[in-house]
């Protein structure tokens, strides 16, 4: 149980995901693969910026199988080693509208659909040059910042299990799709799917598609820009199988899902998303992790279908208004990056001023939750013995005291 001085260290930002992890932790639909989840009764939810910022809810820490998920970023290594013509004569980019572990092949002589079903997958991993799982364990490891471990246990339940997607394998050979023995091929795909990550790993990786392929933490530029966008558009169009196109319209981010119960999305331009949720349904989705990311899309904008509005001068300016407080002026619109860079200034400017002034008259668009988050900005500033004045913005800010310019603001400083 968290004490009430760890309470009030979570920043608003921090306190919604607390609520969304909470109230998605209690969804009973669906059921866990026995194999690779972590906990099957986790749930956890992260969030990583394109600026670097990440923030973390739940069960974030929890290392689970990456499964499928893998397949956009194998993919992603195999357009860097091999380019786009080469692995686009191997591999298609249509939806397939069928299952993940589906044997079929489009056209004469025949190619995968899509390479995130699990014959295009394996030959996304044909496709990659030289030593390839080191290779691909190593791009995974560029991608989240840290190092990463493959699970012998998982790696053998899949090895056991991978009748089916032999059978893929020689199917690629014989269409040519694959030049030779498919068993490599074969057998890097079973281990990068064995391949442990959390939640926070996750929201690294779908950031760095969402930033054009540099890792916003470290800032090692993984792929090209072009690389970045070919995968989202893969993912938004076949990420989540046979539930893709519903996936669209609640959702509406690119997407990966993996039967470990991990999901990875991405907004481009803005941050990645990366949750934890073991129970999936029947299309090898978390229910838990689903939900989350719709509530995530729901309450902050991200769909893509929603134009996003500019959020890089959010922060007008902090200037000095006495030897008692800061004034910080906001403008334009509030998505989640503009929140994002207003909480910060407001809670910096804090930092050693008894109270803060914060000018929201410039202020022309709101996000439908910062009318939730902003409210807990005036809660967090009172339980750090914090003032709070807000011009403008009439009660926006919870019960902060509420003037009309800042002559009135400095004259109820003054009181």
């Amino acid at each position: 149980m968290s004490t009430p001085e760890a309470t009030a260290a979570r920043t608003p930002i921090l306190r919604h995901l607390d609520r969304l992890v909470d109230s998605a932790r209690h969804l009973s639909d669906g059921e866990p693969r026995e194999v690779g989840v972590g906990d099957p009764n986790g749930c956890g939810a992260a969030i990583c910026t394109v600026d670097g910022h990440v923030y973390g809810a739940g069960d974030v820490d929890v290392e689970f199988a990456i499964q499928s998920i893998s397949k956009s970023f194998t993919y992603a290594l195999a357009l860097c080693d091999r380019g786009t013509d080469y692995v686009d004569q191997k591999i298609n980019v249509e939806p397939s509208g069928e299952a993940f572990n589906e044997i079929s092949l489009d056209g004469e002589p025949g190619r995968p659909a899509n390479p995130l079903v699990n014959i295009g997958a394996i030959a996304a991993d044909w496709c990659v040059t030289g030593d390839r799982f080191p290779r691909i364990l190593e791009f995974y490891e560029r991608l989240a910042g840290r190092s990463l471990a493959m699970s012998e246990e998982v790696y053998q339940a899949e090895g056991e299990g991978a009748a089916r997607n032999r059978a893929l394998a020689w199917l690629l050979t014989s269409a040519g799709v694959i030049e030779g023995d498919p068993g490599e091929a074969l057998d890097a795909y079973l281990r990068q799917c064995s391949v442990l990550v959390t939640a926070t790993d996750l929201a690294i990786m779908g950031a760095t598609l969402a930033n054009r392929g540099v890792q916003p933490v470290t800032g090692d530029r993984v792929m090209s820009e072009a690389v970045a966008e070919r995968v989202l558009s893969v993912m938004a169009t076949c990420g989540m199988y046979d539930d893709a196109g519903a996936w669209m319209i609640r959702v509406g981010l690119p997407a990966k899902s993996g039967v470990g119960g991990g999901i990875v999305a991405a907004a481009s331009g803005q941050l990645g998303i990366g949750t934890f949720g073991p129970p999936l349904d029947g299309h090898g989705n978390s229910v838990r992790g689903t939900e989350m990311c719709a509530q995530l899309s729901h309450d902050f904008d991200l769909h893509f279908a929603r134009v996003p509005r500019p959020h890089h001068s959010t922060v007008r300016r902090v200037v000095e208004l006495s030897p008692e407080a800061r004034l910080v002026e906001l403008q334009g619109g509030l998505a989640f990056l503009g929140i994002e860079a207003a909480l910060q200034a407001v809670l910096t400017a804090a930092e050693d001023r008894p109270a803060v002034v914060v000018d929201m008259t410039r202020v022309t668009h709101l996000v439908a939750h910062a009318r939730d988050l902003l409210p807990q900005l005036t809660e967090r500033l009172r339980e750090t013995g914090h003032r709070l004045i807000v011009v403008g913005g009439e009660s926006l800010l919870g019960d902060a005291t509420v003037c009309r310019d800042v002559d009135e603001a400095l004259a109820v400083l003054a009181d």
